[in-house]
């Protein structure tokens, strides 16, 4: 069996079928499934050979099905009646009001003034007198009256800038957005009052740049982002650091094959417990800098489906994980990596690991690699290749359990 993975309006609908079903069958199971009219509708089918959607092929023919690794399809379904896609997002925030008929802006995180957008640099907010027309993000300076609906305690209002409350107390805010996108960086960066985001019909296909996308959002508790289409992203830098309340981020639908950026991705999501990267291919990523630092409450992480051929920096990448206990990078590619740097350090649950695997012969820093893994007991370094480390200061600083070092005659050659 396989399957046929339909997006239609930011919802995400899977067809199981049989290899050898013709498209025009799995469509009308679609369209008889979701309700919708199909003179009204078109496919586009994502191949990398630029294959044109036919529904006339099997599935075998359309997906030039010849391996028994790729068992599902990737359509876009496209409203003829409405090119741009549903868009919208709706945002809701809860926030208590001690001052009135004192302006509150929807774009500023200052003084406890509510955050939906970017801060631009220390003295420019969004939204405030003082604004700088180059630091303008692309999502707010699409914001309108005609693309944004504002509703203040369930009573729907003009969208503006901000509102000028006419009592104290408690007030229920509710934003919803409709924009197709490119660029979704620091879109709800620093919204610390956030405690919910519904991205359900959120239409990402366009999007490439989702660096800080999350960060700071220190009061949620759980992103699904299940709907996500991320085949054209590839910079992820710092999109969840700092959600200190997160406990689960469901990841499954995350196509990252042109992601190049991971640094930071989780750091500082130490509540996170679970977290499945599974479906992770991150054979063009060169940057997993701190990738899961201080994600303290990770007992383990499976990395087996990681490629990281075109990786070269590593720096703190485990770090402070304290209390991780198993990792298992068999899978890890190293030949490019030049810093390693402290990429364990503190992981003070950690009792072994193996890195037989590790290429290390174009790596240049190694301070502080393992320093601070104090249940640390053996280590087995017996691929390394030390010829062209010029810093190992501290490498085994703070393992006073260890007691088992392997390596080889190339390790500390110079």
């Amino acid at each position: 069996m396989a399957q046929v993975e339909f997006q239609y309006d930011g919802i995400t609908s899977i067809i199981e079928c049989d290899e050898e079903q013709k498209m025009s069958e799995i469509c009308n199971n679609f369209i008889s499934k979701s309700n919708l009219n199909e003179n009204n509708i078109n496919y586009i089918y994502d191949d990398k050979d630029g294959k044109q959607f036919d529904k006339n092929l099997t599935f075998n023919e359309m997906a030039n099905y010849n391996d028994k690794i790729r068992k599902k399809m990737n359509i876009l379904v496209i409203n003829n009646e409405n090119k741009i896609n549903n868009n919208q997002i709706k945002l809701t925030i809860k926030i208590e009001i001690n001052d009135i008929n004192k302006k509150i802006y929807f774009l500023d995180n200052v003084d406890g003034v509510i955050t939906v957008g970017v801060k631009l640099n220390e003295n420019s907010i969004f939204g405030l007198d003082k604004i700088e027309e180059e630091h303008h993000h692309d999502f707010l300076k699409e914001l309108n009256d005609s693309n944004t609906e504002l509703y203040i305690n369930d009573k729907k209002c003009k969208y503006e800038k901000y509102f000028i409350p006419e009592q104290k107390g408690e007030y229920n805010i509710l934003l919803k957005f409709n924009i197709l996108m490119t660029d979704c960086s620091f879109m709800f960066y620093n919204c610390n009052n956030l405690t919910n985001i519904d991205l359900s019909s959120f239409n990402t296909q366009n999007v490439t740049n989702m660096s800080f996308m999350f960060c700071e959002c220190s009061n949620l508790t759980n992103i699904n982002l299940s709907s996500f289409n991320t085949q054209n992203v590839t910079n992820m830098f710092s999109i969840f650091s700092n959600c200190s309340k997160l406990t689960n981020i469901y990841l499954s639908s995350f196509n990252i094959k042109n992601v190049i950026n991971m640094a930071g991705m989780f750091v500082g999501c130490n509540e996170l417990i679970n977290l499945n990267l599974s479906s992770f291919y991150t054979q063009n990523v060169t940057n997993m800098v701190n990738m899961f630092m201080l994600c303290s409450k990770l007992t383990n992480i499976n990395l087996s489906s990681f490629n990281t051929q075109n990786v070269t920096n590593m720096f703190g990448m485990f770090s402070m994980c304290s209390n991780l206990k198993n990792i298992d990078l068999s899978s890890f590619n190293t030949d490019k990596v030049i810093n390693m740097s402290n990429m364990f350090g503190s992981c003070s649950n950690l009792t072994n690991i193996d890195l037989s695997s590790f290429n290390t012969q174009n790596v240049t820093d190694m301070s502080n690699m393992f320093s601070g893994c104090s249940n640390l007991t053996n280590i087995n370094l017996s691929s390394f290749n030390t010829q062209n480390v010029n810093d190992m200061f501290n490498i085994f600083d703070m393992c006073p359990c260890l007691k088992e070092i392997k390596i080889n005659k190339k390790f500390l050659k110079n």
